[in-house]
């Protein structure tokens, strides 16, 4: 497991966690889950800058991040350094503060909601057992799921626990006793669907997903739609993830300026001059569904399954009239 603390790059150069209180007022959710690439930090800062061009107001944007340390940065030391200033506006990357902080939110019946998430992601362990071929290893992972069986989940890792620290096997001991709760330490599809559902149905809600297997926080392992613990089931929503359930996401190492899914998303909202809530996210998704693919096979030629991309709405249904402008 990761292990990860503050994060000083010089006398001058130290990355800390905002400190202002939260804006109810914010629409506009931007999080970097994982501490050991610049990438995900990059994305959101980038974005942050993109919607405030487009008219969105400071404090309808709330941005989060995970703290690095020396050791696990040393690669992207320069890109955090030139984000520092801008990442101290940034609240730590705890799942249970964002989801807070989304449901405070959504509980002012907003126009709309727009979340992006990007970070390292994850299958179920049962289906990383299924796939083992050395029975040591699937011994050693069935033991893992008896002795975690809440990692039987699809997840994205957002690991900045209160005391700065990312989440170890004795955390994970932490949320098996019941000590913390499996919200202080991954965001689950469960844990997002709950939030998300608890706001007005005529709230728009737009949900962009940067990790590998993110698919699987709209469908099953098996591509079936409509799971109680999926996003599927919420209303009037919109998600776009960088892979399908079963795929990798691509760009997420140290080194790497920001991830390839994450670039491309990018790149086509710097086409749009409007606010998340009037942009077409389908049109959005086909032009970055094309770009990845370009760049995947400029990477990988035909050696690499494609991250296949995700694109879900259930924004049609039902047919609600929109909720006025806040």
């Amino acid at each position: 497991m990761v292990l990860s603390g503050c994060a000083s790059f010089g006398p001058q150069k130290t990355l800390v966690y905002s400190a202002k209180p939260y804006s109810p007022q914010t629409k506009v959710f931007l999080v970097a889950g994982s501490p050991d690439s610049a990438n995900f930090a990059q994305e959101i800062l980038d974005q942050k800058r993109l919607w405030l061009s487009r008219g969105v107001r400071p404090n309808e944007i709330s941005c989060y991040y995970a703290l690095p340390t020396d050791g696990w940065v040393y690669a992207d030391l320069d890109q955090f350094t030139k984000l520092s200033d801008e990442l101290t506006e940034c609240y730590p990357a705890n799942p249970r503060l964002f989801l807070g902080h989304l449901k405070q939110s959504l509980h002012q019946n907003p126009a709309y909601v727009y979340v992006y998430v990007s970070s390292h992601g994850n299958q179920p362990i049962s289906e990383i057992i299924a796939r083992e071929p050395n029975a040591e290893e699937k011994e050693k992972l069935i033991s893992q799921r008896e002795r975690y069986p809440f990692l039987d989940t699809f997840y994205i890792s957002m690991t900045s626990l209160p005391n700065g620290l990312n989440f170890t096997d004795e955390t994970l001991d932490e949320v098996a006793k019941h000590t913390i709760a499996v919200e202080d330490v991954l965001l689950t599809p469960k844990a997002l669907a709950k939030v998300l559902k608890e706001g007005s149905a005529r709230t728009k809600k737009i949900v962009v997903l940067q990790a590998c297997h993110s698919g699987g926080f709209v469908e099953t392992a098996e591509g079936v739609r409509g799971g109680a613990n999926t996003l599927s089931g919420v209303p009037n929503l919109e998600t776009l993830t960088a892979s399908s359930p079963s795929r990798v996401s691509f760009g997420c190492h140290p080194g790497e300026v920001t991830t390839v899914f994450g670039a491309a998303v990018y790149d086509q909202l710097k086409a749009y001059r409007q606010r998340p809530d009037t942009i077409s996210w389908k049109k959005i998704f086909n032009g970055v569904k094309k770009r990845v693919a370009v760049k995947e096979l400029e990477l990988f030629g035909d050696s690499q399954p494609s991250s296949e991309p995700l694109y879900f709405s259930s924004a049609a249904r039902p047919k609600l009239s929109p909720l006025p402008r806040r």
